[in-house]
C-alpha cells in the first residue's frame, strides 16, 4: 500500500496520482503505507521524511526544479508500474539526528545547523558520536551534513560537496561577518 503526502501547492498534481492509483486499482492510504508517495518540493519532501518514525522507500513526485523528487506529471505513472513490478533498487540514504541541550532533533535526510540564540555571540560545543566525544569547540555555529546534504547549505557555508553515498558527514563551522556602515 502506498502512503501519500502531498503539499498545498500539488493538489493537482495529488488528484492525478491518486486518479492513477484507482484507475489501476492499487491500494494507498493518507495515514500509513509501505512505500511513500510525497509529492512536493524539496523542503516539503525533507520535512515528511523527517517526521517517519521508522525507514519506509520513497519516491518523490514534483513538477519544479529538485534534487529529491524523481517523477513529475509526466512519468510518474512509469514509476509506480515499476514499483509495482518490484523492478526497482532501493539507494539507502544515512540520516542524521541532533541533541542540543538534552533536547533531540528529528530525523534529518539533509543537515542540520546549531547556531546559538543571541547574535555577536560563539557558540560551545562538545560534539560526540556515539556517546563518545569527537571534538570541541568555540564557533559561530555548525552545520552536521549527510552526503546528500552536503550540496546544499553546508557547501554555501564553505563545505565539501561529497560524492556518492559515502558513511560519511561533513562538519561546516560558520563565522559570522558584521560590517559596520
Amino acid at each position: 500500500m502506498y502512503l501519500i503526502k502531498a503539499d498545498n501547492s500539488s493538489k493537482e498534481l495529488e488528484r492525478n496520482v491518486v486518479g492513477f492509483l484507482k484507475k489501476k486499482k492499487i491500494k494507498y492510504s493518507y495515514d500509513s503505507g509501505d512505500i511513500a508517495l510525497i509529492i512536493g518540493g524539496d523542503d516539503f519532501i525533507l520535512r515528511v521524511v523527517g517526521e517517519f518514525s521508522k525507514v519506509v522507500p520513497v519516491l518523490g513526485i514534483h513538477d519544479g526544479s529538485s534534487f529529491f523528487a524523481e517523477a513529475n506529471s509526466l512519468n510518474f505513472g512509469n514509476y509506480i508500474e515499476l514499483i509495482e513490478k518490484k523492478q526497482y533498487k532501493l539507494r539507502e540514504r544515512t540520516r542524521l539526528v541532533a541533541s542540543v541541550d538534552g533536547k533531540q532533533s528529528s530525523l534529518a535526510l539533509n543537515d542540520i545547523g546549531i547556531f546559538p540564540t543571541k547574535t555577536a555571540t560563539l557558540l560551545r560545543y562538545s560534539l560526540k558520536i556515539d556517546d563518545e566525544v569527537f571534538w570541541k569547540d568555540t564557533s559561530d555555529g555548525i552545520i552536521i551534513a549527510s552526503p546528500v546534504g552536503s550540496t546544499g547549505y553546508a557547501f554555501s557555508a564553505g563545505g565539501p560537496i561529497v560524492l556518492g553515498d559515502p558513511d560519511i558527514f561533513c562538519l561546516t563551522l560558520t563565522i559570522r561577518i558584521s560590517r559596520s556602515p
